[in-house]
């Protein structure tokens, strides 16, 4: 059978396969994500927000996955539980809906 390193190893590289894999089919924010209501920087900031402290818990979703009234509400509810600042929360769902907020 397998030793306990063995099976961390296996377990960290799985964590790791999984984080990677998914991380690359979210958009990374260009000039054309910008908006009136947004820039660049602020997206960017959004996305890496969204990928460290929403993926640092659960498998993240991808942005096109719900619509732009669902977000708004899926975001305020994780507020609490994820520890992050309102500022935190709103340069995330700046991300998610794409700089059409």
């Amino acid at each position: 059978m397998f030793s306990k390193l063995q099976i961390t190893k296996l377990t960290v590289l799985s964590i790791i396969v999984l984080f990677i894999s998914c991380a690359p089919a979210l958009y990374i924010p260009g000039k054309d994500n910008v908006t009136l209501g947004s820039d660049l920087a602020e997206l960017q900031a959004g996305r890496k927000l969204y990928v460290n402290k929403c993926g640092s818990c659960h498998t993240l979703i991808l942005p096109e996955k719900h619509t732009a009234a669902q977000w708004p509400g899926m975001v305020t509810r994780m507020e609490a539980r994820s520890k992050i600042t309102p500022g935190e929360s709103k340069l995330i769902l700046k991300y998610l809906l794409k700089g059409k907020e």
